[in-house]
């Protein structure tokens, strides 16, 4: 067999093997619901799709991607009643959420938060912290075919969500009193995922291409012998 031959075999080869496990591609737009910046505590329920095999030509689920992203808004004032040293700490945010639709229970929790500290304050003489906002992201993965299966069906599941304020606060020194709020915000989004279509077009070569192919690594191997 010539080179050419064998490079035309194996190009075919390879372009047809590449289709043997098809990619996954996401199944519809992405589900999204949000808590806007709400003071902590609160507690929310969403209420999300779930994938409909019959929208989309019968094709099985196979991967579910879950995730919650996190923001805190927090203001700390403190007063001191005597000489304060030093005064830091944490502030932001506690949020939970849990999904359940049959299975087991899928938890993600974010803790948005932010450190500050102050030094040397004056007794009488109140300190802000300022604005102090924090961010969180986390995620879930969903590949199990058991626990794929729960999110299938022509109805809806429900995630729970609750935000709890987060400030922690060393002081060395004096006495003071403070005066804190807390706010929080939350988005949880949904994402389906199935396999791409085999017979799609772009990702199985027609014979026309194949034939093309061929032919130009043929007059390719051609001329390579005319020229010797």
């Amino acid at each position: 067999m010539t080179f050419a031959k064998q490079l035309i075999t194996a190009t075919a080869f390879s372009l047809v093997a590449g289709t043997a496990s098809a990619a996954l591609v996401q199944a519809g737009p992405t589900q999204i619901q949000t808590v806007e910046r709400t003071a902590t505590t609160w507690d929310r329920t969403f209420t999300f799709n779930l994938y409909n095999a019959a929208d989309f030509g019968g094709r099985e689920l196979q991967k579910v991607e879950l995730t919650l992203e996190g923001l805190s808004f927090t203001t700390f004032e403190i007063t001191p009643t005597s000489f304060v040293l030093s005064a830091e700490g944490e502030f932001g945010a506690n949020i939970y959420s849990t999904v359940s639709v049959g299975g087991p229970t899928l938890d993600i929790d974010v803790s948005p938060k932010k450190e500050a500290n102050a030094y040397n304050l004056v007794a009488g003489q109140t300190h802000s912290f300022g604005d102090l906002e924090g961010q969180d992201f986390d995620s879930a993965e969903v590949t199990e075919a058991s626990q794929v299966a729960n999110f299938a069906g022509n109805g809806t599941f429900t995630v729970d969500l609750d935000a709890t304020a987060r400030i922690s606060l060393q002081v060395i020194g004096g006495n003071y009193r403070s005066e804190q709020a807390s706010f929080a915000s939350a988005t949880y989004t949904v994402k389906y995922f199935i396999e791409e279509a085999a017979n799609d077009p772009a990702q199985v070569p027609a014979p026309g291409s194949l034939a093309l192919l061929g032919a130009g690594l043929l007059a390719f191997s051609a001329r390579k012998k005319k020229a010797k």
